[in-house]
């Protein structure tokens, strides 16, 4: 079939008409910013449309999925992530996981926008260590006897004692039930990782008791840091990583 030379020309006038017409008004494969907007006033009219009471907007972003806005929240000295569409009229509570890497994108997004402990109230426990107890770097780790999760960071952290010679995790227990707690209070009393590993490991451990006020101090001061769950990394400059992470991804936060 011939094609005149005028033709080939309204066809290639076409293309790129339809191209400039996709990159400004199509799917924001690059800026999302450039075709939509969302003001501070509008997020807090949102926000208290929902009912979410003494709500402070302290962010404003756009999400992984790109169809969504990311707000962040501070409620009562919470702080938090909803998700609003593109539309403004639907909103999403809960996380986004990425299916290839595993990752929490929300609880990633949360963890950016805490504020930071005071690492230097927490009582090192030089009897549970992992690593280079005197290393240049401190993690405290922690963890539950009955956690899954836990169990898995814990492996994790042999692999990057394996890489880094100079860091030291430390181990805090903080039993969130009955039964974590009587197990806790065997790696304390015991002053001994191997009952701890044997607790990951679903493996029966002989009751160790001592007077100790350890684990309700733990407690106390893990909740005074709004950490109500296990497992956690606490960093030396106060940040907090809550969940499970792989050991690369450790070894990058201890750059």
């Amino acid at each position: 079939m011939k094609i005149t030379l005028f033709a080939l020309f309204i066809i290639l006038y076409g293309l790129t008409i339809n191209a400039d017409h996709v990159s400004a008004h199509g799917g924001c494969e690059s800026d999302c910013g450039r075709c939509h907007r969302l003001k501070k006033s509008e997020a807090e009219s949102v926000v208290k449309d929902l009912g979410i009471r003494n709500a402070k907007i302290i962010g404003i972003q756009t999400a992984e999925i790109k169809s969504l806005w990311e707000i962040a929240i501070e409620t009562d000295g919470k702080r938090g992530i909803i998700y609003l569409d593109f539309s403004k009229n639907k909103i999403i509570s809960g996380n986004i996981i990425d299916v290839k890497t595993k990752l929490n994108n929300t609880a990633e997004a949360i963890q950016k926008i805490q504020p930071k402990v005071d690492f230097s109230k927490i009582k090192l426990n030089y009897d549970l260590v992992m690593g280079n107890a005197h290393g240049s770097k401190k993690v405290v780790v922690v963890t539950d006897p009955n956690c899954g999760f836990c169990a898995k960071l814990h492996e994790e952290i042999k692999k990057v004692i394996a890489e880094n010679k100079n860091v030291g995790f430390f181990i805090k227990l903080f039993p969130l039930n009955s039964d974590s707690r009587k197990k806790a209070q065997t790696v304390i009393c015991s002053k001994n990782l191997k009952n701890l590993e044997a607790n990951f490991q679903r493996k029966e451990t002989t009751p160790v008791t001592c007077t100790t006020g350890e684990l309700d101090e733990n407690i106390a001061l893990f909740k005074s840091f709004d950490i109500t769950g296990t497992p956690a990394l606490i960093m030396e400059d106060g940040s907090v990583y809550v969940g499970y992470r792989p050991a690369q991804e450790i070894l990058k936060l201890l750059k």
